[in-house]
């Protein structure tokens, strides 16, 4: 089967729902109000507008981030009551999906790569079903509780896999991180879940050292300037250095020495620059 199947077929089904029924009205998105009679949202749209018309908008790095939330809010109201619709909600976040089934299924063979796929498929359905409409930036929040499925299939497979198994070519490479002890994704969802760092700060992290995606293309997606986010990064990874120094990041609910020598090897993906200076990354 190929790889990214799930992801396939969610794509193939929301590709023939669309333009009917999942299309939105301006009235929608933007409901008119006192100090917004017309609606402000995504000027310049054809209304109604399909959603694959509206993922493109999304995409595109001039969308502002209100305009955004409020396409997905509608989006997202919708899916908790139509199954089209939530077959709607995973197309329009198609893109960060394979770029989150890419990240998590690194090395994976075949049938590793299919269960972490459908994981995060399953993961993102939930966090749909799940997440507070109130947030701000609701496509980061869904993408990042995606991904932590991802991983979560990741470890469980990996947990799995003889470390033996000649008839896997991707096994060597793969068992490295068994358990989630050294793949660099698995140490930034520890450093979330031990408070080291929040869950945006590790998808910025993982999406500007691992995907390389530069720092001004994230900070147009965010609606962030780009200092405002490379500041960010900076703190950021200054703590995570810090744990990982310390130990506070090895798996397992007591690090030992072995652990911590683990992950700072497997993290050190993650650093990029020089420590000492942690200004120079202000200019990725």
């Amino acid at each position: 089967m190929h790889s990214a199947a799930a992801l396939q077929v969610a794509e193939r089904e929301f590709v023939r729902l669309v333009p009917d029924p999942l299309e939105l009205e301006r009235g929608d998105v933007a409901p008119p109000d006192a100090e917004n009679p017309a609606g402000a949202v995504l000027d310049g749209a054809r209304w109604p507008l399909d959603l694959l018309s509206a993922r493109d908008l999304l995409l595109a790095p001039g969308t502002d981030r209100a305009s955004k939330d409020a396409v997905w809010r509608a989006v997202i109201a919708r899916a908790r009551m139509s199954q089209d619709w939530m077959c709607g909600a995973v197309g329009l976040a198609m893109p960060a999906l394979k770029a989150v089934a890419r990240r998590c299924s690194r090395g994976l063979s075949a049938e590793g790569v299919e269960e972490v796929d459908a994981e995060i498929l399953a993961g993102f359905l939930a966090a749909v079903r799940a997440i507070n409409t109130d947030y701000a930036n609701l496509a980061w929040y869904l993408r990042c509780r995606a991904q932590r499925a991802g991983l979560r299939a990741r470890r469980n497979h990996l947990a799995l896999v003889p470390v033996d198994d000649a008839g896997d070519e991707t096994a060597p490479a793969a068992v490295t991180d068994r358990g989630g002890g050294g793949h660099p994704d698995a140490v930034l969802e520890r450093a979330v879940e031990r408070g080291v760092l929040t869950g945006a700060e590790a998808e910025l992290i993982g999406a500007s050292r691992l995907e390389e995606t530069s720092l001004r293309t994230l900070a147009a997606q965010q609606e962030g300037g780009y200092w405002a986010l490379a500041k960010r990064r900076s703190r950021a990874e200054e703590r995570l250095l810090r744990a990982l120094a310390a130990g506070d990041l090895a798996p397992g609910p007591a690090p030992t020495g072995a652990n911590r020598s683990a992950d700072a090897t497997a993290t050190s993906r993650l650093r990029v620059r020089a420590v000492s200076n942690p200004g120079w990354a202000l200019a990725l």
